[in-house]
């Protein structure tokens, strides 16, 4: 089972480090071969000194704006995307789902998102092949439950937070 990983309360070199941890395990287990700073010279195009750097736990030289998406690229992950989100994370507007039949409206919704998801699964493996617009078709299908879920989780960690949720008499 994965780990939920604490991303608010992680520094910045953390994340990096943790990003290249995952790309070095990933790899290894992938090819056997060891990532190393040359390789991700050469998928970046960064200068293996900068790198040596953006690693070093005792260096607080991160990286640029700019160069965020190239590393997730590099590394194979999108951890350093993941901290980032998690430190805004406070600025994003919530409403709270504050009573049971909002609950239940909004995991129906993520149900039945998920019905049409494992139908549309079952279209595409008929033939047992998955054409590269079958699996975009998929991948957004996925995504659209992963954003309800998201939301639904956001909308919820209020309540969390309040620890109660009321029941509206009508």
């Amino acid at each position: 089972m994965e780990s939920v990983l604490d991303y608010r309360n992680m520094t910045a070199l953390e994340a990096l480090g943790l990003a290249l941890d995952e790309a070095k395990q990933s790899r290894r287990e992938s090819t056997g071969e060891r990532l190393t700073l040359a390789i991700l010279a050469n998928r970046t195009g960064l200068g293996a000194e900068a790198l040596q750097r953006y690693f070093n736990v005792h260096d607080d030289y991160t990286p640029g704006f700019q160069h965020i998406v190239v590393l997730c690229r590099a590394l194979d992950n999108t951890i350093l995307l993941d901290w980032l989100t998690e430190q805004l994370r406070d600025m994003l507007p919530r409403q709270a789902m504050d009573d049971c039949a909002q609950v239940a409206r909004a995991s129906i919704r993520v149900s039945k998102q998920a019905g049409r998801f494992a139908a549309l699964v079952e279209d595409v493996i008929a033939d047992e092949i998955v054409e590269p617009h079958e699996a975009s078709e998929l991948s957004g299908a996925l995504l659209e439950i992963e954003n309800m879920c998201r939301s639904n989780r956001e909308r919820l960690q209020p309540v969390i937070e309040r620890d109660k949720l009321r029941v509206r008499r009508r």
